[in-house]
């Protein structure tokens, strides 16, 4: 389950929180007090402080599947009707709690388990570009045709186009429209995104590197592209244009340790003297970042190395010699074994 960060908030701060709720799910689960009652009253007490440190990071409806759910109104409403001492009472009180603490266990397992992925995953795919219908139908050229370095003069060469399934929806009705020319260019997109998406939801390739249609010599990198489902239980708002915009934070929510880091490690600690200077910049530290630190997102490995890659370990440095790599003029370090 991918639970879905409000605009704004940090992915880093989101993780942290999910993973102290789902630390004090496991004590409670592991050990707390005895007795049916004061377990039950100890899990209510968890559950409303996970709904203050949860509540205005995620969405309601991630709140609820992780936290309110159905058997969590039960419990609560039943309460004050299980301080019986008979044994059979306390079993099924006990055995109610059990069950609901296993399941949140394993439903914060999944939740940051996803996130980390998305967080380690969406960086690496380049400049993201999320268009609504109007795009694929009105631009003058057709999607595969598409230069899509002009429209934004801050995307770089590497671009991902995420194509929210509303988006779709919008594109298959319009495919009904009496204009034949907006038949025929809805039809004509779809027809694109079915050979895209033929084996995969993405990413996928859109087109191979081309040059800039406006006649320039810098190359335009493979494009990208990726459908953006609708996460469980998701109830779009009224109006599609609404529904596009909101999505789009959402996902750039899961960009933001990245973006923190830059900052931190490289742009505040550098003189910038053109865009050709910062390009040069990042794509060094590019280089960097994804081959040479180790990552704890992804159990410490990096996200250019293999995925089933040894980890990085602890070295003596007493009794193996270590070489020092200058990254950025020396503004970074790496360190390797020395052959």
């Amino acid at each position: 389950m991918l639970v879905t960060p409000r605009p704004g908030v940090n992915s880093g701060n989101l993780l942290s929180g999910l993973r102290s709720v789902r630390t004090a799910v496991f004590n409670l689960r592991g050990g707390g007090p005895q007795g049916a009652h004061k377990r039950l009253l100890a899990y209510l007490e968890w559950s409303s402080d996970a709904t203050r440190m949860l509540g205005n990071q995620i969405s309601s409806a991630d709140l609820d599947r992780l936290v309110l759910t159905r058997r969590h109104e039960l419990l609560l409403s039943g309460v004050g009707n299980m301080t019986g001492t008979e044994m059979e009472i306390q079993r099924v009180v006990n055995g109610l709690v059990s069950l609901e603490l296993d399941q949140r266990i394993d439903a914060f397992d999944q939740a940051i388990r996803e996130l980390e992925e998305q967080v380690r995953r969406w960086p690496m795919l380049g400049d993201l570009v999320v268009a609504d219908s109007s795009f694929y139908i009105e631009h003058t050229k057709k999607l595969e045709d598409v230069d899509f370095a002009p429209l934004d003069t801050e995307l770089g060469d590497n671009i991902h186009v995420v194509v929210p399934i509303v988006v779709v929806d919008e594109l298959d009705g319009l495919k009904r429209s009496k204009d034949p020319a907006v038949r025929w260019r809805a039809g004509y997109t779809l027809a694109v995104l079915d050979r895209v998406f033929a084996r995969t939801t993405g990413p996928a390739r859109l087109r191979a590197e081309t040059l800039s249609a406006l006649g320039s010599s810098i190359p335009i990198s493979q494009i990208t592209m990726e459908l953006l489902f609708d996460p469980p239980g998701h109830v779009r708002l009224s109006i599609n244009d609404d529904e596009i915009i909101d999505r789009a934070p959402r996902m750039n929510a899961t960009c933001e340790r990245l973006v923190g880091t830059l900052r931190r490690e490289l742009l505040d600690r550098v003189l910038i003297l053109g865009e050709r200077h910062l390009r040069a910049v990042l794509t060094e530290y590019q280089a960097h970042y994804n081959t040479a630190p180790p990552h704890q997102g992804i159990g410490q490995r990096t996200p250019g190395g293999e995925p089933d890659a040894p980890r990085a370990t602890v070295l003596d440095v007493d009794s193996q010699q270590i070489r020092r790599k200058l990254v950025l003029g020396g503004l970074i370090n790496e360190y390797t074994h020395a052959a």
